[in-house]
């Protein structure tokens, strides 16, 4: 059986979850080779040779995308499991998400940890009208990017006996990685989004760059891993005005760098259905923000979106954006 070591990154927060996500690293089926806890800087740092798995830590500038873009010195393994620090493991999954690596001879294998397809119903329609997230009835993908940026996710009643699919995302709680794959992404280039108030579809991005760089990812529904605390990094974006504004930030600046910019250096046959797609997806969450202005009596809400995609323009047109190497890598 293939070997691995642990990355996991953190801010030092997670408290009880993070004591139950290392206690079931220490009940692996197959022991992983070190497990690094990779910390950002300011935050307490723990003593190493923990009392779970023998785990160590180390230092790392602050950022969600800073975390992970890393060249993982540390660890000698040809395969390394990434881990958010709220995350709880069955026993066996390494074990289940190794035989989908070595048996696909993917480069990623993510953990299903957020189900979009068993959500109720009411999430399911929630999903739909705020981030235009939609289930999809095509067998061949776990996860589909689509040209306005949202995605899709397959529903339950195609995946009974399904054990992995081919996907174009996974979520970033919890993936198996080729080490040789996670260096030759070079996800130093997309630190730019650290930049901003919460890094937002910042898994998107590294997962999506494997994918259009001609990577193979799948996507493991039964790992047994669960996300203990099952809210994005932006989850609280609710709780003040400002944070619609980062958030309709991201979401241009996202769609812009992996999708329209990914096109134009393909030859730009689609440009014209891409920003299509894009507006009138931009114009209904503007419908949605107006909403969510009167909802939370906070008209604050619709003035920061708009001011998120204005200045979402001008970054990607700015000097400092322009010197950030092109999603596509060179082959």
């Amino acid at each position: 059986m293939k070997t691995y070591s642990i990355a996991i990154r953190t801010l030092g927060l997670a408290a009880e979850k993070f004591e139950r996500e290392l206690e079931s690293i220490a009940k692996q089926t197959i022991r992983p080779d070190k497990v690094i806890i990779y910390v950002a800087d300011s935050y307490e740092r723990k003593r190493d040779g923990g009392l779970y798995c023998g785990e160590k830590y180390v230092s790392v500038p602050r950022g969600m995308v800073a975390q992970r873009a890393l060249l993982y010195d540390e660890l000698k393994t040809e395969y390394v499991l990434l881990l958010d620090d709220d995350v709880e493991l069955a026993p066996d999954s390494v074990e289940k998400m190794m035989k989908v690596m070595v048996e696909t001879g993917a480069d990623c294998v993510g953990a299903d940890t957020y189900r979009n397809q068993n959500m109720p119903l009411w999430q399911k329609i929630y999903a739909m009208v705020t981030n235009l997230v939609f289930p999809h009835c095509d067998q061949r993908w776990a996860f589909k990017i689509h040209t306005n940026g949202s995605f899709s996710y397959l529903r339950k009643g195609l995946m009974d006996g399904v054990e992995a699919l081919p996907t174009q995302y996974v979520a970033g709680p919890c993936a198996l990685w080729k080490k040789e794959a996670i260096q030759r992404l070079h996800w130093e280039d997309e630190k730019w989004m650290d930049e901003m108030e919460f890094s937002y579809m910042d898994d998107t991005v590294e997962s999506y760059k494997l994918h259009v760089n001609g990577g193979k990812m799948y996507l493991l529904y039964d790992s047994g891993v669960k996300n203990l605390n099952a809210k994005t990094a932006s989850g609280n974006y609710r709780s003040k005005a400002t944070m619609f504004y980062t958030r309709a930030r991201s979401t241009f600046c996202v769609w812009w760098r992996t999708i329209y910019e990914v096109d134009k250096q393909r030859g730009g046959k689609n440009q014209i259905s891409i920003m299509a797609g894009f507006v009138v997806k931009a114009l209904w969450l503007m419908i949605v923000n107006l909403f969510a202005g009167l909802v939370y009596l906070n008209l604050k809400i619709p003035y920061y979106y708009v001011k998120g995609l204005a200045d979402g323009w001008k970054f990607v047109h700015s000097e400092s954006y322009q010197k950030i190497p092109s999603f596509l890598l060179k082959k």
